[in-house]
């Protein structure tokens, strides 16, 4: 999908409102076997892509979709 120039909407909803409980929290707690390592990297979604995997480090297009996303799931400010 990527290659043909398209974002994967479905995957950067699902990646945003992980940052957000991620992040965020909730009512729910966050049982991410990663969560101390990504935490603090979560004010940038480029540092939280590359930590996934390097090879989205570069991708801007889905870093800001899903920046975007987070702001709109969130109710708060985009961040980079």
């Amino acid at each position: 999908m990527r290659a043909s120039g398209r974002l994967p909407l479905p995957a950067v909803r699902l990646l945003a409102a992980w940052l957000v409980h991620l992040v965020f929290g909730g009512s729910t707690p966050v049982r991410d076997v990663r969560a101390d390592e990504l935490r603090p990297l979560a004010g940038s979604v480029p540092r939280v892509l590359a930590a996934l995997d390097p090879a989205l480090a570069d991708d801007r297009d889905l870093a800001a979709a899903v920046a975007d996303c987070v702001a709109e799931l969130s109710g708060r400010p985009r961040s980079a």
